[in-house]
């Protein structure tokens, strides 16, 4: 798996409007967990403008990776978010979870990315500060190990 260049498939967005974006899978390679199946990226000035902005939650299975980014902010957003901060190397650097609507966490210096994930994703999914993550392709076998 190559952590610091994942590959992604294209899809059409679900609004219908054809905007189209990078979809990959984030695992959690320590602990062997699918953290996300649907991850979409943001790693141009307007994507991270907008964020998650607009939409009305995450589904259980779904992500935002943030590229650039040492910090986040839920200003504007009507539901909270799990925040995983991930260093140069894709190891967890920080955790924050269940973070409101209207709030801002704190820069991390080491931090080069984050990853959003729907409020609760990260203890369902075991991820803690150390593990080392991975983006890859969603294929159906990573789906079937998620479920058992």
């Amino acid at each position: 798996m190559n952590a610091s260049r994942p590959s992604a498939c294209v899809v059409e967005a679900p609004d219908g409007q054809g905007k189209r974006f990078a979809l990959t899978a984030a695992l959690d390679e320590t602990s062997r967990t699918v953290v996300a199946e649907r991850v979409m990226r943001a790693d141009t000035f307007v994507s991270r403008l907008v964020g998650l902005l607009g939409r009305d939650g995450l589904m259980d299975n779904e992500a935002l990776w943030i590229s650039p980014c040492k910090g986040i902010h839920t200003m504007g957003m009507t539901f909270p978010i799990d925040v995983v901060f991930l260093g140069r190397d894709m190891k967890v650097v920080a955790l924050r979870e269940n973070i409101a609507p209207w709030r801002a966490t704190r820069f991390f210096k080491s931090a080069t990315s984050v990853l959003e994930l729907p409020a609760g994703a990260i203890r369902r999914g075991g991820v803690a500060v150390g593990d080392q993550m991975g983006f890859v392709q969603p294929s159906e076998e990573i789906r079937l190990e998620e479920t058992r």
